[in-house]
């Protein structure tokens, strides 16, 4: 897969689709052992055509298959001498300037990025910003509407006024692409909830924490149990929220030192960082603390931000005689209103500085779920709310 780097040139965004066809590779056969990638620079004019090059590669490859009849082109590649039969990127003059297996990561991985992925900036498209994956083999999606969409990051930073959410109904009608659940017509169902030992089928939770598993926001603790009374930690939670709103892609570089590379909490504190529900532990931008607890006042002030801080209504007080005004005043306020939480123990007590359990949690999640499918997502403001009569 060879082509000169044009993007400054053309402005079209095309390169990706060399690793488009690798991620599709991947998907389809598991691995991309029959694919090499070259980019030649075709700024500021395409000076060289490295064909001849690519089919010299491309004869010894073939001759390689012909000499040992069964041999697969994967194979092959391994047994080639030839030191440029791997990916590898050029100047302008068409000289090598890297070449080897790793120097495109950082594209389809979250790897630290290559060589020539450094020299060579991959651009993506809106669709891939908003979630869709690189490989573009998708056509259809469950659409959602347009204020879910905001609150699950299509939208990046930006937040509407009335007027733009408004124009945004009327051009979307029927909603836009759900891209965290993104899907062809012919994919299976979700797959059965999990069915957990240590699980009481008439408890508060259980019903949440079917459809939390039948989504896959939750697998469990082990394969059998899921812990239900054990108490959340603030690895756990960026994993659920995560997941929750689709496992949407970041490009947040790693951020927290005390967050491990390739963690299953790696990618979901990025995204935590990026959409700003999160500035760190104690707001120390390198410490995440993912094994500290994660209080009651702490989950649903997560779920707060990722509706955008919501304004409540404040008509009718304060529910809480434990909740004092300060940092998480208003999300528990909202979070009562919109039946999130009803208390603990108590319709007047909140117990925020208690740890949340994982059942709680899942509940809380899955009441968000209704409350924003309702038509009063997304208020702008008590006035907004009132309006609507929400």
């Amino acid at each position: 897969d060879w082509r000169h780097y044009l993007e400054e040139e053309l402005d079209m965004h095309n390169s990706h689709q060399s690793f488009a066809a690798r991620q599709r590779l991947i998907d389809g056969r598991g691995d991309y052992g029959n694919q090499l990638v070259w980019f030649t620079d075709g700024r500021p004019t395409r000076g060289y055509d490295q064909t001849p090059m690519a089919l010299d590669v491309l004869d010894e490859w073939i001759g390689v298959m012909q000499a040992n009849p069964g041999m697969s082109a994967a194979d092959a590649k391994v047994e080639m001498l030839n030191p440029l039969a791997t990916d590898a990127c050029f100047n302008t003059l068409g000289n090598l300037i890297e070449a080897g297996p790793d120097v495109w990561d950082g594209i389809i991985d979250d790897d630290a990025p290559g060589r020539c992925n450094e020299e060579f900036e991959i651009y993506t498209t809106s669709r891939i910003e908003a979630g869709a994956p690189i490989n573009g083999d998708r056509f259809t999606c469950d659409l959602i509407s347009v204020e879910q969409a905001f609150n699950q990051g299509y939208y990046g930073s930006w937040r509407p006024t009335t007027a733009q959410l408004a124009r945004l109904n009327e051009i979307f009608p029927s909603g836009v692409c759900g891209f965290g659940s993104f899907h062809a017509p012919d994919d299976p169902p979700l797959p059965p909830p999990v069915s957990f030992t240590d699980v009481n089928p008439d408890g508060f939770y259980a019903a949440a924490l079917r459809w939390a598993t039948a989504l896959g926001i939750t697998t469990g603790v082990t394969d059998t149990t899921f812990n239900p009374l054990g108490n959340l930690n603030r690895a756990q939670v960026a994993a659920f929220l995560w997941r929750f709103a689709g496992e949407p892609r970041t490009t947040l570089p790693k951020r927290f030192g005390d967050v491990p590379a390739g963690s299953y909490f790696d990618i979901p504190t990025r995204w935590l960082t990026d959409r700003g529900l999160t500035t760190g532990a104690n707001n120390n931008p390198n410490r995440y603390n993912p094994t500290g607890t994660v209080t009651r006042a702490q989950a649903v002030s997560f779920l707060w931000r990722l509706a955008g801080e919501p304004t409540p209504l404040r008509t009718v007080g304060n529910q809480f005689t434990d909740v004092n005004p300060g940092f998480f005043y208003a999300a528990t306020q909202w979070a009562f209103e919109n039946g999130i939480t009803s208390g603990k123990g108590s319709p007047t007590r909140f117990a925020p500085t208690a740890p949340v359990t994982r059942a709680e949690m899942v509940t809380f999640l899955k009441r968000f779920t209704e409350w924003s499918d309702s038509e009063c997502l997304y208020p702008v403001s008590a006035e907004s709310v009132v309006a609507a009569d929400c």
